[in-house]
């Protein structure tokens, strides 16, 4: 049951990674389109002394802010479907890796996010502290310095994204290595060929590869959790006749010397049963 529900919710987890940036960039192209139009009737309505009609164009914006908004708290949603699809197969195959290498990238992205913040508004009051000291002069080193950070940022989040993409490729190369479905290898490599380039299409490739790996995954493959009973956990065993601990395997009582006798001759020796 948890494989069928771990592999139902990657494959629509990896359908809205594929479906949300096809409809905003649908609506993207609408909105641009939309712009052209308002600037060439821009240009016709001032050699004309025509009125502007603008409501098509702000229409269409405002039609492309609901759908961002909307389809980015989809792709909220599908990642958490993701990373709970990811932890019931890491649970079903016993190999914490697959879901180890997403959970820190999360924690690795939220603490980067912070981060970052806090450095930017330090610097940036820092910095418009000595623009505010130093006066007209001050503006290009304002100016450079703000660059810099910029700079600095970009550096940073992008060494950090590769690294992330690494492990993606780690947890999809684990995912296929138990589940038999090479899809998952492809979709880790293209995932970090796109984060390196870096270019959105090519990671959209990535999730198509995802959703025929989930899609692949059969259900008829026996789980590699193992329950282990406190018996099956025991290194020693106790001496029948003066209850001193011994290893497992001993024939005789490290204490007594006397032979160690089996719960199984214990048994046939108190109901009196001689072979």
């Amino acid at each position: 049951m948890t494989l069928k529900t771990a592999k139902t919710l990657g494959l629509m987890a990896s359908i809205i990674s594929i479906v949300s940036p096809l409809i905003i960039t649908i609506v993207q192209g609408a909105v641009l389109l939309q712009f052209i139009n308002f600037i060439l009737s821009f240009g016709s309505n001032l050699n004309s002394g025509g009125a502007l009609n603008l409501e098509p164009f702000l229409s269409t914006f405002t039609l492309f802010q609901y759908v961002t908004f909307g389809f980015a708290g989809l792709s909220m949603i599908g990642y958490v479907l993701f990373m709970v699809a990811m932890y019931l197969l890491a649970q079903h195959y016993n190999t914490p890796k697959i879901f180890r290498n997403l959970l820190n990238v999360l924690l690795i992205q939220i603490t980067a996010g912070v981060a970052t913040i806090a450095v930017a508004i330090i610097c940036l009051l820092a910095t418009l502290g000595s623009f505010t000291s130093a006066g007209s002069t001050g503006v290009p080193s304002f100016v450079m310095s703000f660059l810099f950070i910029i700079l600095a940022v970009v550096v940073v989040w992008y060494a950090l994204s590769i690294y992330c993409g690494l492990l993606y490729k780690r947890s999809f190369d684990s995912l296929a290595e138990k589940t038999g479905v090479d899809r998952f290898k492809t979709a880790g490599l293209i995932y970090l060929v796109g984060i390196i380039l870096p270019l959105p299409f090519v990671i959209w490739i990535a999730w198509v590869f995802a959703a025929i790996g989930y899609h692949d995954i059969s259900t008829d493959q026996p789980s590699d959790a193992v329950y282990q009973s406190p018996q099956d956990t025991k290194t020693t065993k106790r001496c029948s006749h003066c209850d001193a601990e011994n290893l497992l395997d001993s024939s005789y009582c490290c204490v007594c010397g006397r032979q160690i006798q089996s719960q199984m001759d214990l048994t046939a020796e108190s109901f009196d049963i001689k072979p």
